[in-house]
């Protein structure tokens, strides 16, 4: 599955809207390029950055697990469905 195509299953899997934005900060490391939040979110967080839109999106997901993992015992329904789309893009 390519780049692209795994971000299209993101776009139109059930759960939280993912936005992603290319923020081209001025420095010249790249791999803070792309950001990513969940949709009514940008407030409190978690983000996720990478080179490409793809990778932001992937460190989001990993963000939101890590956070989830260290407010509860329990995981809520967002954690559970970053779970299954990390599942889907391996």
């Amino acid at each position: 599955m390519t780049n692209s195509e795994a971000i299209k299953r993101l776009e139109v899997s059930a759960g939280p809207r993912i936005v992603t934005s290319f923020i081209y900060p001025p420095i010249p490391i790249r791999k803070f390029d792309w950001q990513a939040y969940v949709d009514g979110q940008e407030e409190e967080g978690p983000y996720g950055y990478g080179e490409t839109k793809s990778a932001a999106v992937a460190d989001l997901m990993f963000a939101i697990i890590e956070r989830a993992q260290h407010e509860s015992d329990e995981p809520s329904e967002v954690e559970l469905w970053a779970r299954q789309r990390i599942k889907e893009l391996a």
